[in-house]
């Protein structure tokens, strides 16, 4: 509340492209916290699987877990179309 924040979805730590992304995102994340911006990273992914991936790419942020899809449902960020069925949020950044 108060601070102006960075509201990213992604696949989870399995997709490349989000890897890369988050990669990104941790080269730059003083950048955003001079700007008083808080990152926010959010997917469908077990909390345990979420945190796993901040540890083995030793993120300065921590990923949020939206299992239910209630928060990526209500950005309308939901990849219905996704190949192999998954519940899981197409790439958006807010």
């Amino acid at each position: 509340r108060g601070r102006k924040a960075v509201v990213l979805f992604y696949r989870g730590h399995w997709c490349g492209a989000c890897r890369a992304q988050m990669e990104a995102l941790r080269r730059t994340f003083l950048q955003f916290e001079d700007a008083g911006a808080a990152v926010l990273p959010i997917s469908s992914e077990p909390l345990a699987r979420a945190r796993e991936g901040v540890e083995r790419d030793r993120l300065p942020f921590a990923v949020l877990s939206d299992e239910g899809l209630a928060v990526i449902d209500a950005y309308g960020v939901r990849h219905h179309d996704e190949p192999e069925g998954r519940a899981i949020a197409r790439p958006a950044v807010f």
